[in-house]
């Protein structure tokens, strides 16, 4: 039997991008017949329909003060803010089925980061030692500075790191290992799908849970964390770094990766079916124009694209 805590994180955020969207667009019969055909196509998807809708109606009355501070933010910021704010809230709704289990939303992680950026966005900034970090879009870290250490926690997304000379170690967190610099640059991405390290100057102490030993990432490798598995030394790609100019290198990689990195830079689910996820792309892609992206894809595969809203867009075989 199907409970609430079976609902596929995916499948969650399609129910709230509908939401939104019908908030939004009340008078718009197609979107409504769109939404329908969604929901009758997966009993899935009918079970987070009526749990994000619970949700919607308990909301008000919630007496977490995290989520109390969540929701008031969301009321007092303009529709775009408020949007990505609510978006972010679909963990609320689909992790517990006892209550709103609110620490696991992308929302509390904002609030608990020193800086973040969203969808398509990338900053710099330059910490109180000069230590200078490049943020990729999608990204979430706080900064923990004491007399005694300097440290990050890369709680989610991309960083670029230069380090500034200072007697204190450096440390970064994250969700996979702890990194210790020696005098570097070095780029970590801390993603669902995959992470790694790179390094392009100096070297870095890479520590993994239960593990004294660490190990040493030099100057031009690279160390990938996949499947709970850390791979073998690497050399570093300067293709990694093509978000910085706003591009996507692919050199023969499946669509799903391809997919999965469009979608840290706009909003919505970008899915391809089963029987194209695995086909390999390669190419120069601006990421600041997914329909481009996605209709130079669908030419190279054969394949159609069904754009059910802005939001939710699939690429399918041709049908013969």
């Amino acid at each position: 039997m199907t409970g609430q805590s079976d609902i596929q994180e995916k499948v969650a955020l399609e129910a709230i991008e509908w939401l939104i969207e019908l908030s939004e667009h009340t008078d718009d019969e197609t979107l409504r017949q769109n939404w329908q055909a969604w929901l009758d196509q997966d009993p899935q998807h009918q079970l987070a329909w009526q749990k994000i809708q619970q949700v919607n109606q308990q909301l008000e009355s919630i007496n977490n003060p995290e989520a109390a501070s969540v929701i008031h933010r969301s009321l007092l910021t303009n529709q775009q803010e408020r949007r990505q704010i609510l978006r972010s809230m679909v963990g609320i709704a689909f992790i517990s089925s006892t209550g709103l289990a609110l620490y696991k939303s992308d929302a509390l992680q904002v609030l608990a980061a020193d800086y973040h950026t969203g969808k398509g966005e990338t900053k710099s900034l330059t910490l109180a030692d000069n230590t200078f970090l490049e943020m990729n879009a999608d990204t979430m870290l706080s900064v923990d500075y004491s007399s005694e250490q300097r440290r990050v926690v890369l709680m989610k997304g991309d960083v670029i790191i230069t380090t500034a000379k200072d007697p204190r170690p450096f440390i970064l967190d994250s969700g996979w290992a702890q990194l210790k610099p020696i005098g570097t640059r070095f780029y970590v991405r801390h993603r669902d799908t995959v992470s790694f390290l790179a390094v392009y100057d100096g070297a870095v102490n890479l520590f993994q849970e239960g593990q004294s030993t660490p190990l040493r990432v030099s100057k031009g490798e690279k160390v990938v964390w996949e499947s709970g598995q850390l791979s073998n030394l690497l050399p570093a790609q300067a293709a990694d770094l093509a978000w910085k100019q706003h591009m996507l290198i692919a050199d023969k990689l499946p669509l799903n990766e391809v997919l999965n990195e469009l979608m840290i830079y706009h909003r919505g689910w970008i899915k391809a079916e089963p029987a194209l996820q695995d086909r390999f792309i390669s190419g120069t892609y601006p990421l600041d124009n997914k329909d481009s992206v996605l209709k130079a894809i669908a030419s190279t595969l054969s394949a159609d694209l069904i754009y059910r809203t802005r939001y939710w867009i699939t690429l399918r075989e041709q049908q013969k």
